[in-house]
């Protein structure tokens, strides 16, 4: 599933949502890219959520926490329900750029 593809963000925003109760786990690669030198940083949290019924999500476990500098990394994560998203957290209208692409397994 590609969850973001460098998508541009200014707002607390959810990816697109993908069904994965085939599978157990996933491979999570992100990568964030704080904004330009002249703004202040847009602190992101970005957060795995799973849900049944793709209206009512349940936060799992967090995948970058406090996020002030570019970064990326690759983690494996378990997966619930049937239906599984990344929610990106910031904390202002700075833009960030996020990128969260999974192997399911």
């Amino acid at each position: 599933p590609v969850f973001f593809r460098g998508n541009v963000l200014t707002a607390d925003t959810r990816s697109s949502c993908f069904e994965v109760p085939d599978y157990a786990v996933v491979d999570l690669q992100y990568t964030v890219d704080q904004t330009p030198v002249d703004l202040a940083v847009n602190t992101t949290t970005l957060t795995l959520q799973f849900s049944n019924d793709n209206v009512s999500f349940v936060n799992g476990l967090a995948v970058a926490t406090n996020n002030v500098t570019d970064t990326t990394d690759l983690q494996q994560f378990q997966l619930f329900g049937r239906h599984a998203c990344v929610y990106a957290d910031v904390t202002n209208t700075n833009p960030v750029t996020i990128t969260v692409l999974g192997v399911v397994k």
